[in-house]
């Protein structure tokens, strides 16, 4: 989902301004939630579960989220394909894959860009599905984690 404003022209310069701006906030809230004393500490509890898939060189992920939690993501090496399958959220990414405060509703499909964090609050009780590439076919969760996700930022751009 790329957004697009009619007239308007924005250099490389403000857009990489722009995306250290909200890599910054989504950073200062995810350790604003770590730091409450009720965060969650795994993936799977009473308000978020995951659910994993594996098929020919690809991985998916089921991500179900209860109305009102506020997760953060983490950074993605790759493209990936993202659906909606259930729900609302409002999202903020650290990319222009979507501007940041946008609703999603369920049935919405998009590609996320290499270096997306998102900030994700729930409206409604949703399921996210991401597709991403596994070329090794391993369904070590472990490896699949350190192929995908860059650790942070500067490790993105350094490859």
């Amino acid at each position: 989902m790329h957004v697009k404003e009619p007239g308007t022209q924005v250099t490389l310069v403000q857009r990489r301004e722009v995306a250290l701006v909200r890599r910054r906030q989504i950073m200062d809230l995810e350790d604003a939630l770590n730091a409450r004393p009720d965060a969650f500490k795994s993936e799977n509890n009473e308000y978020i579960t995951t659910e994993h898939y594996f098929a020919e060189q690809v991985y998916g992920r089921r991500f179900s989220m209860k109305k009102g939690v506020t997760v953060t993501g983490k950074i993605h090496r790759f493209p990936c394909l993202n659906v909606l399958a259930v729900g609302r959220v409002v999202v903020t990414s650290s990319s222009d894959e979507v501007p940041p405060g946008t609703i999603i509703e369920a049935g919405a499909v998009w590609v996320s860009l290499p270096g997306s964090k998102r900030a994700v609050f729930a409206l409604e009780d949703s399921v996210w599905v991401t597709s991403h590439q596994n070329p090794t076919n391993t369904q070590d969760l472990a490896a699949i984690e350190e192929y995908l996700i860059a650790k942070d930022f500067a490790l993105l751009e350094n490859k």
